[in-house]
């Protein structure tokens, strides 16, 4: 009875490890069809705005930040640029971009696969730092490629693989695996508030989509973890929606 006993749980416990196995390989990616799949709906977002003295000893010192940022003389003062990422989610132009890449924009454009520039504008934004979300609507009138956020239940755990699609120093349309390492619950531990990644993180990454095996956007890129360049947090999905949902029913878009 012992050694029956035994064997039982020794196979019990080769199941568990046959069906974590099992659930892991199902959650694990394929960045080359992912990639070539959805990358025409991930666009370029440029911003430009007037600078000033803060911006002057920015430009003297090289530092590097996100979003990347660029800077141009100009007759008048100093023009600068902020460069970073975002996607489409609506066939008729609707992109999500993090709002520090827009914020005090003059002038805000997008660039897709195909190197075309388009004007946008900022529909509306949630600059709270675990939101850092702006909307904007591309000046053209066509149907894009688009993403979907991802309506699933409980689509983000620790250890799942997602794709991220991003512009890195304006490097356009860099694919690098994310792993989600830790995750923020709200108060009722029911949905989270922000994700934190395991993946390259440079400047330009702000707002590149987080996107699954099942090609959903679970998350944006809006932040790397100090001076790390492995380590990034996340806007996840819920709050992508809660903010797109608010800034269209103000908007009636």
């Amino acid at each position: 009875m012992k050694a029956k006993g035994t064997l039982f749980s020794i196979s019990f416990l080769l199941y568990l490890v046959f069906a974590f196995v099992t659930e892991a390989a199902a959650e694990s990616i394929d960045i080359a069809h992912s990639y070539a799949a959805k990358k025409d709906a991930v666009v370029v977002v440029l911003a430009e705005r007037d600078g000033n003295q803060e911006d002057i000893k920015q430009k003297d010192t090289k530092k590097t930040r996100l979003p990347y940022i660029m800077y141009a003389e100009k007759p008048n003062g100093l023009a600068v640029i902020s460069a970073g990422s975002g996607f489409i989610t609506r066939e008729d132009g609707l992109v999500i971009t993090a709002y520090h890449i827009v914020k005090d924009a003059k002038n805000v454009f997008v660039e897709l696969l195909n190197g075309e520039v388009l004007e946008a504008e900022v529909l509306g934004f949630d600059a709270r730092p675990l939101y850092d979300i702006a909307v904007l609507k591309i000046k053209a009138n066509r149907i894009f490629p688009k993403l979907t956020i991802t309506n699933e239940r409980n689509p983000a755990f620790v250890g799942k693989e997602l794709l991220l699609i991003g512009h890195p120093f304006l490097l356009r349309y860099t694919a690098s695996l994310a792993r989600i390492s830790n995750l923020a619950l709200n108060s009722e531990n029911t949905e989270p508030v922000i994700i934190q990644i395991h993946s390259s993180v440079l400047p330009g990454n702000s707002g590149s989509p987080l996107i699954d095996s099942k090609g959903f956007v679970v998350g944006m890129v809006f932040a790397s973890l100090g001076d790390s360049d492995t380590q990034g947090f996340a806007t996840p999905f819920n709050l992508i929606q809660e903010v797109l949902n608010k800034v269209l029913a103000e908007t009636k878009k």
